[in-house]
């Protein structure tokens, strides 16, 4: 099984300039379901030391990074990329670390070009590989074992052993299991919002369930709604759009036409949520209930369209939140609270 790796400090390898990343990951960026996120950065070191990086990425809540590895491209630049498999919250960071292993093989050729005495170099290649077997599963930890007594052992020609520093698998295998302790990691883990599809692109229809009453001038049901459902698809929206849904507070409701005195079969307006029958957890009781509200979804659904909700954070003066919480209101000094104004417009019932 292969070994816990260990980061601890004294890293070299120096990462700025990420992307993509917004303020320095203060706010995520968004995507969909099915982009590829193309990772830069740039990624630099003191000396000739070779770097390898990656892109670390999960779905927030996950323990597990996956990776992917970053390619340098010019210019201390380097570029990767990853695609989420799900809807939701993920993070990313780019990690870097000096690779003993291929800074040792590039150093070890170089030598070789210049017909230099490789010896010396044979035995500290054994010494990486050695450690290289610790951190390997059983089967990769035999093979690398293996290599590494090979470039120690004497009665094997400096020939054969460069020819072994040349193959495929020897390559392979030692750069499978690096040195990650003095690891750098970019600073923060950068949030980034995963959506369905449809929020990149996609036609919205705005839906008033009340609206839709079989009986003229009486209040409409998600039931009765459902009908109507269909012409929304016919016509090739995506997605139908509800505004809130919540009870409607009955003090200082609007009347028709945005009048100050609400007549008693006006409806009020949906945004000034909250009444006896309860708040943002709880559904008006003229459209229905819960299991008619899934009802409707279901046949939304079946069509092939989504049901978007609007989220109002604002209450009626009859939301519950306004007795059971009153800090979270502004209160004027005649005990009232603070009504929504956008001068010379007023909101008094919101």
């Amino acid at each position: 099984m292969k070994k816990k790796i260990q980061f601890t400090g004294d890293a070299r390898v120096i990462i700025d300039k990420v992307t993509p990343c917004i303020e320095g990951g203060l706010f995520p960026f968004k995507s969909v379901i099915g982009d590829t996120i193309h990772v830069n950065a740039d990624i630099f070191l003191d000396g000739h030391d070779k770097i390898s990086a990656v892109a670390q990425y999960r779905k927030r809540g996950e323990k597990a990074w996956k990776e992917t590895p970053l390619t340098f491209v010019a210019n201390d630049n380097w570029l990767g990329e990853f695609t989420p498999e799900k809807v939701g919250v993920y993070e990313y960071n780019v990690a870097a670390w000096v690779n003993e292993f291929a800074t040792w093989l590039h150093g070890l050729h170089k030598k070789a070009d210049e017909d230099q005495d490789l010896s010396l170099e044979f035995l500290i290649g054994a010494k990486l590989i050695e450690q290289c077997s610790e951190r390997a599963n059983n089967d990769d930890a035999k093979s690398l074992t293996k290599y590494a007594e090979t470039l120690k052992y004497k009665k094997v020609s400096n020939a054969e052993k460069l020819a072994l520093s040349y193959s495929d698998e020897f390559y392979r295998l030692g750069n499978s299991y690096p040195n990650r302790s003095k690891q750098s990691n970019w600073h923060t883990n950068i949030p980034l919002f995963v959506e369905c599809e449809r929020a990149a692109f996609s036609s919205w229809y705005e839906f008033f369930p009340r609206s839709f009453a079989k009986t003229p001038a009486q209040h409409g049901t998600f039931d009765e709604a459902q009908s109507m459902l269909e012409a929304v698809a016919d016509m090739g929206f995506h997605i139908a759009y509800l505004p809130p849904i919540h009870p409607i507070g009955k003090q200082f409701r609007k009347g028709r036409n945005n009048a100050l005195e609400a007549g008693p079969d006006d409806v009020g307006s949906p945004w000034a949520i909250g009444s006896k029958d309860g708040g943002h957890k709880s559904i008006e009781p003229k459209l229905g209930d819960m299991k008619s509200f899934e009802r409707f979804v279901g046949v939304a659904t079946h069509l092939g369209i989504d049901i978007a909700l609007d989220i109002a954070f604002q209450c009626s003066p009859d939301h519950p939140y306004v007795k059971d919480h009153p800090e979270w209101f502004t209160w004027r000094p005649d005990g009232s609270v603070q009504y929504a104004e956008n001068p010379p417009k007023k909101y008094q019932d919101i």
